[in-house]
């Protein structure tokens, strides 16, 4: 009997399928028993979109309170918390910004209008009166003097251009001085130098004459591209080179003095 137990061998214990499906069975089941937030998400994340970065306001340049022009900042402080609210420092404001843009304007157009010598431009002008002479007796065409025959006062131009109404003034006294009565003997035959006077006559007639002869000799243009020059410079000529002393009649005053 020792013999035939000794000599046996062992078998192998060896497992049947149904064993293998049961422990592959219990290895699923021990994984789903993990806690969720262990498991891995497998979708692409999404990055969190960041909210747009506002522009920061653009800072509103102030404005002229009169013409509503942009102005520089240090200009309208300079002027104070007054120039808001009072009318007269309104207007003071806009002359000031007014002048010192047409006297930039003036620089870069090569303009003679700033610091003018008026000694030099009277002296000037009284090289122009046998011109105006010879205008005065007809012997040349003026649409100025049509402009006073018609009486279409907005064709009327009472100031020189860039000169402004102290130019008017210094021409008109130089013509005057040395033109009087050739206008008044002129006006024996011209209706509208009678009708409207020697002073109308000068200042509405010869004082633009004038101006556009000085343009000319400014600017080295000829008569055309003068009075271009002269009427688009009113304005400049008018802040630039204000006078006290104003030509014009009151306008009450003045209402026909142009009729014929």
């Amino acid at each position: 009997m020792a013999n035939t137990a000794a000599g046996t061998p062992k078998r192998k214990r060896t497992t049947s399928r149904t064993d293998d499906i049961e422990n592959a069975n219990e290895s699923s089941s021990s994984l789903s028993d993990c806690p969720s937030d262990l498991s891995v998400d497998s979708r692409p994340s999404k990055q969190l979109k960041k909210a747009p970065k506002k522009a920061p306001k653009k800072e509103e340049k102030p404005k002229c309170p009169i013409c509503e022009k942009e102005l520089s900042l240090s200009f309208y402080k300079s002027w104070g918390s007054k120039a808001v609210h009072k009318l007269q420092k309104q207007s003071e404001m806009h002359a000031a910004h007014e002048k010192s843009d047409f006297e930039k304007e003036a620089v870069a157009n090569k303009y003679p209008a700033v610091d003018v010598n008026w000694d030099k431009l009277q002296k000037r002008a009284a090289k122009h009166m046998a011109y105006l002479k010879e205008l005065t007796n007809g012997k040349h065409e003026s649409p100025f003097r049509k402009a006073m025959k018609s009486r279409k006062k907005k064709d009327i131009q009472y100031t020189p251009g860039y000169y402004g109404p102290r130019g008017a003034r210094v021409l008109m006294e130089q013509i005057l001085r040395v033109l009087q009565d050739d206008i008044l003997a002129a006006g024996q035959t011209d209706r509208a130098i009678a009708a409207g006077g020697i002073t109308a006559f000068a200042q509405c007639v010869l004082v633009p004459e004038l101006g556009i002869r000085l343009i000319m000799e400014d600017m080295k243009v000829d008569s055309e591209e003068a009075a271009k020059i002269m009427k688009a410079t009113i304005k400049m000529g008018e802040r630039l080179n204000e006078d006290e002393d104003d030509l014009l009649e009151d306008e009450e005053e003045g209402e026909g003095w142009l009729a014929v």
